[in-house]
């Protein structure tokens, strides 16, 4: 009789313990399928930083030449905003543009976020961001932002078609034109 009782705390112990080591295991592997996808998120917008400094940088000399990129993002960054880079002289315009955004798009928490950022001469004109807050942020000298899909606004050449601001949203891809502009580059969203 002992013998069985025995052998029965013995059973039970072995299934805790091969409980423990499962969920152990588990746990682990978990943490580990993380730190992957989140590896691969911080490399995805790593190589978008550089791209878009890449793009910048080859055409800020140039003067009428056209380059179209199409970026991939992860899906936990909802928008692409980017400003005016000389945003100091450009600060009022920003802000302004920067309140015409509907709330729907663009929470008011993040609105506020941003326009903090403005306010406090922070460094940062491009913004990745999900809905209330800004993921990642970093800056790229001589942009600015154009609109050529608006009326009189067809092309590079007028100035009264800078808008300071602007958010692209991340569907699987953001198309953008890069247009050297001689000392600048401006861009704009690609609507081809």
């Amino acid at each position: 009789m002992n013998y069985k009782k025995a052998q029965i705390s013995s059973q039970v112990f072995i299934y805790i313990l091969a409980v423990v080591i499962l969920s152990i295991t588990m746990l682990f592997g978990y943490n580990m399928i993380d730190r992957f996808r989140k590896n691969a998120e911080f490399s995805t917008i790593n190589d978008f930083e550089n791209q878009i400094k890449l793009s910048v940088n080859e055409l800020s000399n140039e003067y009428q030449s056209i380059k179209r990129e199409k970026f991939i993002l992860p899906q936990k960054i909802k928008y692409l905003c980017i400003a005016d880079s000389n945003i100091k002289h450009n600060k009022n315009h920003i802000i302004s543009r920067l309140a015409l955004y509907n709330p729907n798009i663009i929470s008011s928490q993040l609105k506020i976020i941003l326009e903090d950022s403005f306010e406090s001469n922070i460094l940062k004109n491009i913004f990745l961001t999900d809905s209330n807050e800004i993921i990642h942020s970093f800056f790229i000298n001589n942009t600015q932002i154009w609109e050529i899909d608006a009326p009189d606004c067809d092309d590079f050449s007028k100035d009264s078609c800078n808008i300071y601001f602007r958010c692209f949203e991340n569907t699987n891809n953001i198309e953008i034109i890069f247009y050297g502009a001689g000392n600048k580059v401006r861009i704009a969203k690609d609507t081809t």
